[in-house]
């Protein structure tokens, strides 16, 4: 009897297009002899509808132009222990869902509050839990945990409040950060709303233009350095891929770098065995530290004297065709087919076990 496999993408958040183009390539990847597909796209509204495999993205190619297809039906949730859990609004019948594929980046996706839905629904789901998805989604608060684990990361003064941030404050971030800095929403992806500053002008406009992706924004010194990153997999023993380098014409790794240009990925990063070796093992104490599962990307900036800095951790890494995290496993010696084969049964597999 075929598992139903519920995909989740698209969403509320400013990552909807990258959601999108990260869906194509695992609905394309599972076997369906083995999984039966639920396609379930989340339009900017929030509405939950079923879409044909056919038609479920529009312009799949296009960043600019993508889109979800037309639903077939609208769906409501039922909590409980009903033996099903999710109703068709069309033609009133329910269903049954076995495990939940979610490509949701992004606030209301990868931030926990969905993975709360799925704990109520009682479906086990691909990825980490409510408590490490909000923790990871924050990059305030990941910084603030990983610090007392020795674990290095940026410097940054953290902003609640634009209207409060006068001359006082302006003094302190040119104290402390110095220019050029970069100034972050702390709970954004996919680098939407970053953006670097190289004078008090720029500051100024850089953090108002991020207050409108988040009510708590990052200011952070600009690192000089490599960007690495790995791929970890798994959840009690987890196991690490090996380093990525990226390569980038920009200033820094912006969202035109990561969905647009033609940057340079580079497997493996250009870094000594011992240095890969480091990034490595601290990789892997960040995701058990922050008690993540089944899947995460962890991004580190090197510094020319050979510091390891954290940058972020993803626990809903992209999937698109320039992500990096499919990438990594490939040159690890696992293609996407086997990689998406064992996102699902880590998952089931931790299930059982309830863990």
């Amino acid at each position: 009897m075929k598992i139903n496999i519920a995909i989740l993408f698209g969403g509320q958040s400013s990552e909807h297009e990258i959601s999108l183009q990260s869906s194509i390539n695992i609905i394309q990847s599972i076997d369906q002899n083995k999984y039966n597909l639920i396609l379930i796209g989340i339009e900017k509204d929030g509405k939950l509808g079923i879409r044909k495999y056919e038609k479920c993205i529009l312009y799949p190619k296009d960043i600019n132009r993508i889109q979800l297809g037309p639903a077939i039906a609208y769906l409501a949730v039922v909590p409980g222990n009903f033996g099903y859990n999710f109703l068709n609004l069309n033609n009133k019948k329910t269903f049954q869902v076995d495990l939940i594929f979610s490509l949701l980046h992004g606030s209301k996706g990868e931030n926990g509050s969905f993975q709360g839905l799925y704990n109520i629904l009682n479906i086990p789901y691909v990825g980490s839990g409510v408590l490490s998805s909000s923790i990871c989604m924050d990059k305030d608060i990941t910084k603030r945990i990983l610090k007392t684990f020795d674990i290095s990361v940026a410097p940054s003064i953290t902003i609640y409040d634009k209207k409060k941030c006068k001359k006082t404050e302006y003094k302190k971030i040119i104290k402390k950060i110095g220019f050029p800095c970069l100034i972050k929403p702390t709970g954004q992806g996919s680098s939407i709303g970053i953006n670097l500053a190289s004078n008090l002008f720029e500051l100024k406009q850089a953090i108002n233009n991020s207050f409108l992706y988040d009510k708590k924004i990052l200011i952070e010194p600009y690192i000089v350095g490599k960007e690495v990153e790995v791929g970890i997999l798994g959840y009690r023993k987890p196991i690490v891929s090996i380093c990525g380098e990226i390569q980038f014409k920009n200033k820094f790794y912006d969202f035109q770098e990561k969905y647009i240009n033609n940057n340079s990925i580079i497997i493996p990063a250009k870094i000594s065995k011992n240095l890969s070796d480091r990034v490595r093992k601290i990789a892997k104490k960040i995701f058990l530290v922050l008690e993540c599962n089944i899947m995460a990307r962890v991004d580190f900036f090197i510094t020319r004297n050979k510091k390891i800095i954290l940058n972020e951790i993803n626990t809903i890494p992209g999937f698109t065709e320039k992500s990096m995290y499919a990438k990594l496993w490939k040159a690890s010696g696992m293609n996407f087919s086997s990689l998406i084969n064992r996102l699902i049964s880590l998952t089931l597999s931790k299930n059982d076990h309830n863990i």
